[in-house]
């Protein structure tokens, strides 16, 4: 298609009166009609569907969903493309001050929300597009748990989930949350890893059923007042442990943290590796020994090939060939967790 330029600048000199009182004469309209060389500029139509795909996919929700006021074609791609996201992710966190503000924030796929009933709406949205949820990530960063039952609630009772991957984040220690607990109990048999719960959450939900390639592992949901080292949580932990030993969830990986008091030669703790079939571990914990200091005749891990130790904690000198015969790898990392200083 030819296009014409008319009104330039350029022509005004060429006029042969300019009245400033008045109008362009009339000779302006039979002035010549110049063709460009250039050729219209066409977007390829599946590469502006690519786009709007990516888009869709990698940023607020608020701005993706905003893309459909492009065009016919925008809004067509929105759509599709929220019909193949798999993914929603929820956190709830204070204001900055919050003394002037008590009420949370609210986030869903990175858009911040007006209040929970603007965030019920939107995880709403998510579920009526999208063919399958499989992956679900929290950030829980409030002290209350009933804003996450309130904004959980639909997820829970939608037959579009069907979780292969679970991620809880948590700010406060002593939470339990028993809208997770629901969660994986509902897709125990389709969840393929989940991160970061409580062992008071994993004994609720976990059973001789669950296969999972990773669980992430921790204990401060067991703390109480804030204390994180004392003999009643570590007694309180090593039966929970054994609880878990005896409900036979298995785990190819298990990454467990602590503050301290986890011990790979007590035998809770090798019960429970053993009985759950994990054959990589990571332990991060503050402080302590991870392998108490004792003669070792025998294995303490038969399966163990590998072995990741995180904190300030003592490095095992022992011979991990004897204790673990068939290590593969072995990363021992002194750090602060406190600090995250090496």
């Amino acid at each position: 298609m030819s296009e014409y330029i008319i009104n330039s600048p350029a022509n005004q000199s060429l006029l042969p009166y300019h009245d400033k009182e008045s109008n362009w004469v009339h000779l302006f309209d039979n002035l010549p009609s110049f063709p460009t060389t250039s050729k219209a500029t066409q977007l390829d139509p599946l590469l502006f569907a690519e786009v709007i795909q990516k888009f869709v996919q990698n940023e607020p929700i608020k701005y993706a969903f905003g893309m459909r006021k492009l065009n016919y074609e925008a809004y067509c791609t929105v759509l599709h493309s929220l019909t193949l996201n798999q993914k929603i992710k929820i956190e709830i966190k204070y204001h900055s001050n919050r003394i002037a503000n008590s009420d949370p924030i609210y986030q869903i796929q990175d858009s911040v929300m007006k209040d929970e009933g603007e965030a019920l709406q939107f995880i709403s949205l998510i579920l009526s597009k999208a063919r399958q949820i499989t992956k679900l990530d929290i950030n829980m960063e409030v002290s209350s748990t009933s804003f996450l039952d309130r904004l959980l609630e639909p997820v829970l009772e939608s037959d579009k989930v069907c979780l292969e991957h679970l991620l809880v984040k948590r700010r406060y220690v002593g939470q339990q949350f028993g809208v997770i607990i629901k969660l994986i109990q509902k897709h125990n048999r389709t969840l393929k890893s989940i991160g970061r719960i409580g062992l008071s959450e994993a004994i609720e939900c976990l059973n001789s059923e669950t296969r999972l390639e990773r669980l992430s592992l921790m204990n401060f949901d067991l703390m109480r007042a804030g204390v994180m080292e004392s003999e009643e949580l570590d007694e309180d932990t090593r039966q929970l442990i054994r609880v878990l030993a005896r409900l036979g969830p298995k785990f190819n990986h298990l990454s467990y943290t602590t503050y301290s008091g986890f011990d790979l030669a007590n035998s809770s703790s090798t019960l429970m590796l053993k009985s759950c079939g994990v054959i990589s571990l990571r332990l991060t914990m503050q402080k302590g020994s991870p392998i108490s200091h004792r003669p070792f005749t025998r294995s303490l891990l038969d399966d163990l090939i590998e072995l990741e130790l995180i904190g300030d904690l003592n490095k095992p000198t022992e011979d991990l060939s004897t204790i673990f015969p068939n290590l593969r790898h072995f990363l021992y990392q002194k750090q602060n967790l406190a600090t995250s200083i090496n």
